[in-house]
């Protein structure tokens, strides 16, 4: 007798194991004397969606003998920028300070074996958020012809994801409810319950970015898109959601 329920503690070990390798989230079942038999699933679930708004980041850099000197034709250039994002009707509340800095540069006598001051760099840019898509290639010509010289691109994004991370969670737990399920038919009994539910926190980042531009290369992006008005794809995002429940199984 002892030797048959070693044979049936052994299948149901082996029936664990399988199950362990149906899917690509892990399930990890064990046995709790308070609760009956527990299986832990992980769901996810993704939705797909079209961004609606882009970022851009338009600046200058400057170098000048001295750092007045460097910062004072830096204002200029940033001054003029700013003008000419209002001439085109972008609100105020879409354009923000992104970075500024003031740094020496340095340089190297080989004559004399030492590094010196050779003048001073001062980097300021602005971020822009663009609501109308279509116009990214116009607000990105007219900061150039204000005299931007640098721009980390462009990012696509989702303004708001809220509602999108919802249905993204309802399909999570759809997601982790189909998997007790079929865990549970395969071990042969049925869900009985849920012992725990726990929303897994993920860092949404609903920006893709389009493009990283050096500034070698900014007056040829410029030149591109502007001129030859080749169109920028912003394709669609990826808003995830992921939870852990716990499913108590039928004794």
């Amino acid at each position: 007798m002892f030797k048959n329920k070693t044979k049936k503690i052994a299948a149901s070990m082996l029936a664990v194991v399988m199950v362990l390798g149906l899917g690509a989230s892990p399930a990890v079942v064990m046995a709790d004397t308070l609760q009956g038999t527990t299986v832990h699933v992980v769901g996810a679930g993704a939705i797909s969606v079209a961004p609606d708004i882009a970022t851009i980041t338009l600046g200058a850099n400057t170098s000048e003998p001295t750092p007045q000197a460097a910062i004072t034709r830096n204002n200029v250039i940033i001054n003029d920028i700013l003008a000419a994002l209002e001439a085109l009707n972008i609100d105020e509340d879409d354009i923000r300070t992104q970075h500024f800095s003031l740094h020496q540069e340095w340089n190297f006598d080989h004559m004399t074996g030492r590094s010196f001051v050779d003048g001073y760099m001062v980097h300021n840019s602005v971020h822009v958020t663009v609501r109308d898509l279509d116009r990214i290639g116009e607000i990105i010509g007219a900061g150039v012809d204000a005299g931007a010289n640098i721009s980390t691109g462009v990012s696509f994004g989702v303004e708001d994801t809220s509602a999108i991370y919802y249905d993204a969670l309802a399909l999570a737990i759809q997601d982790a409810r189909n998997k007790g399920n079929h865990i549970a038919r395969a071990l042969g009994t049925t869900v009985a319950g849920i012992a725990s539910v726990t929303e897994v926190q993920t860092w949404n980042m609903p920006f893709a970015r389009a493009a990283g531009m050096p500034q070698a290369e900014m007056m040829m992006m410029v030149d591109t898109v502007v001129s030859h008005d080749v169109p920028l794809v912003p394709g669609n995002l990826e808003i995830t959601a992921r939870v852990e429940v716990a499913f108590v199984l039928a004794r």
